[in-house]
């Protein structure tokens, strides 16, 4: 695998947070799902929308083999079972 596909992956868990309200709880939508935004620290390290959008798909497709669009695509690792 190539260096990028690595770098995506360790960007897993660090692209997005749940939005909280200002007493610190959980904003969720109107169907109970917590809402979540791009962290600062991703938005900054990648500005360009183009390669946040490349990071979070490589971490989408090895967790669930479909993109962020819900489009089936395939795994470039094996699964681990977990």
């Amino acid at each position: 695998m190539s260096n990028q596909f690595y770098n995506d992956l360790a960007w897993g868990g660090l692209t997005h947070w749940t939005k909280k309200d200002s007493n610190g709880n959980i904003i969720k939508d109107s169907f109970g799902k917590p809402i979540t935004e791009k962290t600062k620290w991703f938005k900054s390290a990648f500005p360009n929308s183009s390669d946040r959008k490349r990071v979070h798909n490589t971490i989408v497709i090895e967790l669930t083999k479909k993109d962020t669009d819900g489009i089936t695509k395939s795994q470039k690792g094996r699964n681990a079972g977990c």
